[in-house]
């Protein structure tokens, strides 16, 4: 998803769940425990129309034109998918996995590359 000041809270709320949810891994995953973190790309549903927007400024904005939308039953076998195979890390898009990695791999570069694609939208 694109960033901008109308999306700070959801952001911040992704970023700390999977914070949470590695952290959750580490600790239950001697104990013979798996955990699946999700990140998913844009599903196609409803969530948009129901929802709320922190101030009139600022549009809504989706997920972004280079992310390729997912019908929720896929979403649902890929899960059913990760769970059964104890697969931790399950992005629905192959671009959301590129994207974390080029997050990890230059954290300046990420940020220079996401204001470049800000400023042209």
């Amino acid at each position: 998803f694109p960033y901008s000041v109308d999306r700070m809270p959801y952001v911040t709320t992704k970023a700390a769940l999977v914070s949470f949810t590695e952290s959750l891994a580490l600790y239950v995953k001697p104990m013979g425990v798996g955990v699946t973190l999700l990140l998913p790309g844009p599903v196609r549903t409803d969530i948009a129309s129901r929802s709320q927007r922190f101030s009139a400024k600022f549009d809504f904005r989706g997920p972004g034109s280079q992310f390729d939308w997912i019908e929720p039953e896929e979403v649902g076998n890929m899960v059913v998918a990760a769970i059964e195979n104890d697969i931790f890390f399950l992005p629905t898009d192959d671009k959301v996995r590129a994207k974390m990695q080029a997050r990890a791999a230059d954290p300046e570069a990420f940020i220079a590359a996401q204001l470049a694609q800000m400023a042209s939208e």
